[in-house]
């Protein structure tokens, strides 16, 4: 068995926020971000990776979680 490293964490950490960030732009780019709701961004997040949960927070204050059922 092989144990995965912190390093290999902040790896795999950092290649997802590419993955995001490039969702991001592709989806989003100059479309009025705010006429969105957390709660859509979220589901749209974890539907597009395939996630069970996701978390979207505006100002590290107010936000949405999705759970996948």
């Amino acid at each position: 068995m092989k144990w995965e490293t912190t390093e290999d964490r902040q790896k795999e950490f950092l290649m997802m926020k590419k993955k995001v960030d490039s969702f991001l732009v592709k989806e989003w780019n100059g479309q009025d971000l705010f006429s969105l709701s957390c709660e859509v961004m979220a589901e749209q997040l974890a539907l597009y990776f395939d996630a069970s949960f996701v978390s979207v927070f505006e100002d590290n204050e107010n936000g949405a979680e999705y759970h996948a059922i």
